[in-house]
């Protein structure tokens, strides 16, 4: 089957999974619209049953680019001043100097490995661990061989899955139910 007929079935699943998504979600979150908004690439636009609280309109044109932009200018200046604040040697690179950089990947189209891989080879992300689910998991194999088992409540594996708990508690019995849906 040619490429263009295989595109345009996966286009119309993937519409129909997210207009089903939306429904059994009640539009909350961006389930409708599948994952445009995470593709630091697109350019798109969606229409909302209802207008939106914040701008009164129903029809939204959505930047990804210009955002994800913003948010990596937003992202270097946080980090920046953490490290000015923490570190005493710290210096940081001025967000111009590697802007136009950080746009070109941005604008890459491609799957998410290959996206990943743009930052990885682009010199932006030296220094950053790469991270790998199975050693984080192996973490949790502490927890046997402690005498006393509150003595892991200090580690950040034990940090982590207390945090992942308590947000799911909130999703689920606070965040949902707030806006009418009840998972059991």
């Amino acid at each position: 089957m040619n490429e263009y007929i295989m595109n345009k079935k996966k286009g119309f699943f993937d519409n129909l999974l997210a207009m089903v998504s939306g429904k059994a979600s009640r539009n909350l979150g961006h389930a409708t619209v599948a994952t445009w908004p995470d593709r630091p690439y697109l350019h798109w636009r969606c229409t909302f049953t209802r207008p939106r609280p914040e701008n009164g309109s129903a029809i939204s044109d959505r930047d990804n680019p210009a955002t994800f932009f913003e948010a990596c200018e937003r992202l270097h200046d946080f980090f920046s001043r953490f490290a000015k604040q923490h570190y005493a040697n710290s210096t940081a690179r001025a967000f111009t100097e590697i802007a136009a950089q950080v746009r070109e990947i941005l604008d890459f189209q491609g799957k998410e490995d290959e996206r990943m891989k743009c930052w990885r080879t682009s010199g932006l992300a030296d220094g950053m661990p790469e991270y790998h689910p199975q050693d984080w998991e192996k973490e949790k194999n502490v927890f046997i061989k402690l005498k006393d088992s509150s003595l892991g409540i200090q580690s950040h594996v034990y940090k982590f899955h207390q945090a992942a708990a308590y947000h799911r508690y909130y999703v689920l019995k606070d965040l949902l139910p707030a806006h009418g849906i009840a998972v059991y």
